[in-house]
């Protein structure tokens, strides 16, 4: 499995905050997916939201995720530790028996809550910690907290996560798609990943939404946005 992990991250305000002033963190992880994007060279991938935040910050392109499956790879992120230190390195196989993290160590959403931050979990609402931690989470939308709140909002696009959307008013041409070299040339293949680019095209409505609002509501030039895969592309058989 492509081990790759996507990562950029798009500063939409200038360097210089006032030291009272927290910037807004929104932190948008896109399911099973890698560098098949636009703004990595990809010709085939329409990505024009994801292109255009990248144009606007720091674009890696040396970047690796420490495991190839969601919950372990998530585990790690949310925490900044390495996944097979905090107890978390095997898939959902401690659902009946979480473990607890180990002492002192907090994730990312505990570390801003209790720095004054209001932490929401949007979309489709996933985490997929392989660990028992408390709910760090205070709403489920960026609007519920205080006037003139810093906020962490955690997004998830589950779009890109088989089984694959089709992107009907979009469609992609299965018998025009250019496969990696790895895969079999033959139609169930291409039908695959052409879904796959589809699925992508509507992530990207979904990121260029989340932008909009951004802009709409004023806060654009106060946020840091983080656009990240959480564990590489799924193959065609999973």
């Amino acid at each position: 499995m492509n081990r790759i992990i996507l990562v950029f991250l798009a500063l939409l305000t200038s360097l210089a905050y006032a030291a009272d002033r927290k910037p807004n963190i929104v932190w948008i992880m896109t399911e099973d997916w890698d560098t098949t994007i636009g703004c990595y060279g990809h010709p085939e991938a329409k990505t024009p939201n994801i292109d255009k935040l990248a144009s606007q910050g720091r674009r890696y392109t040396t970047a690796w995720c420490t495991a190839p499956v969601c919950s372990t790879s998530r585990s790690a992120m949310a925490t900044g530790y390495h996944q097979d230190f905090i107890r978390s390195g095997q898939h959902r196989t401690a659902k009946k028996d979480m473990k607890p993290l180990p002492d002192g160590i907090q994730t990312v959403p505990e570390l801003l809550k209790e720095n004054g931050y209001f932490t929401c979990l949007m979309l489709s609402k996933k985490t997929d910690w392989n660990f028992l931690s408390p709910d760090p989470w205070m709403g489920s939308d960026w609007k519920q907290r205080e006037a003139g709140q810093p906020f962490f909002a955690q997004i998830t696009l589950q779009v890109s996560h088989r089984k694959f959307k089709r992107d009907k008013g979009h469609p992609v041409d299965p018998a025009s798609v250019k496969l990696p070299p790895y895969y079999p040339d033959c139609a169930l293949i291409r039908r695959d990943w052409a879904d796959g680019l589809e699925s992508l095209q509507i992530a990207d409505r979904q990121v260029g939404g989340i932008l909009e609002r951004l802009d709409d509501e004023g806060l654009a030039e106060n946020t840091i946005v983080f656009f990240i895969g959480d564990n590489g592309l799924c193959h065609a058989r999973g």
